[in-house]
């Protein structure tokens, strides 16, 4: 999953996945606070965003703060497995290669591609690893993310991560 260009790593609790061209991440709200109270943390962040799109670029406004940031974020790989032979839920993993930009480098907002507001929930696990729970007006999806770097103790980070999993998954949601 892990190679010399990436540098982000997305890890999604998805539904049953019966064609993996189709993969839907979005989740019941009840089970994703079914997910949240599984979880040893109770220090969640909220924040509001709006996100524009302009072919590979993405102009994230932090509606709290006024912070802006630009960023690409190409696909490195990805894959799907469950976490027990049993399981009813799915692991969805995509590895990135994130990179921030200049915010002039982003064009005109008369010329934009897709336009988003969404609601960020971020519990920090480590510097390096967070649960996210991810909000917008169509959707909610739960994802584990790692900010990957060449000089980290790997074992640590995927224990860690690891142990995140086998607990969500503990109790398998059981899906219509």
């Amino acid at each position: 999953m892990i190679n010399d260009n990436t540098n982000l790593i997305e890890i999604y609790i998805t539904k049953p996945i019966t064609d993996s061209n189709v993969i839907d991440i979005g989740l019941q709200y009840s089970d994703i606070q079914k997910i949240q109270e599984l979880l040893p943390m109770k220090n969640w962040k909220t924040t509001r965003f709006t996100s524009y799109s302009r072919n590979d670029m993405n102009y994230l406004y932090d509606m709290s703060n006024d912070n802006q940031v630009v960023y690409s974020k190409h696909m490195v790989k990805n894959y799907i497995t469950k976490p027990h032979k049993n399981s009813t839920m799915n692991i969805y993993s995509v590895s990135y290669n994130y990179s921030k930009l200049p915010t002039h480098l982003f064009p005109c907002l008369n010329d934009i591609d897709d336009k988003n507001e969404f609601t960020i929930s971020e519990s920090k696990i480590t510097n390096r690893v967070s649960v996210i729970v991810r909000s917008d007006q169509y959707s909610s999806n739960i994802f584990i993310e790692y900010k990957h770097s060449p000089q980290v103790e790997i074992d640590k980070i995927e224990y860690s991560i690891n142990s995140l999993i086998k607990t969500i998954t503990k109790n398998d949601l059981q899906y219509k």
